[in-house]
């Protein structure tokens, strides 16, 4: 009967195995997160006055290993996206950092404003 091939003496140290796992670890969390980040959780929506586009403000996710207190539930940053919705496209789009600092929508003719975050001309009927 043969032996196989021994491991060498790196891989049979403990704390290889140990490493090799955390990293393992790692790198889920990572790609979880990141799959996360592209999905939009619906934090508030204003609809234009003619029913033609959507402001959508989508809640991003907390990331890993980053300790939240009770109450801050809303500092997590997001993006708000300018949606068709005659076709569901997304025409624009804007980051914010905390999703609980948006401020509102203001529809106006040809515009529409989130305050301080972006003001995007809207495009014209028929388009």
């Amino acid at each position: 009967m043969s032996r196989g091939r021994r491991p060498s003496r790196v891989l049979r140290h403990p704390c290889t195995w140990v490493f090799v796992e955390i990293l393992v670890c790692t790198i889920v969390l990572l790609v979880l997160h990141a799959r996360s980040k592209s999905r939009c959780s619906i934090y508030a929506t204003s609809t234009s006055p003619d029913r033609r586009f959507e402001i959508v403000v989508c809640r991003g996710t907390q990331p890993p290993f980053v300790p939240a207190m009770p109450g801050q539930g809303d500092d997590v940053p997001g993006e708000v996206r300018l949606v068709d919705l005659s076709t569901g496209d997304i025409l624009e789009t804007a980051d914010l950092d905390i999703v609980g600092s948006y401020p509102g929508t203001t529809w106006e003719d040809g515009y529409v404003d989130i305050l301080q975050v972006a003001r995007w001309r809207l495009p014209p009927d028929g388009h």
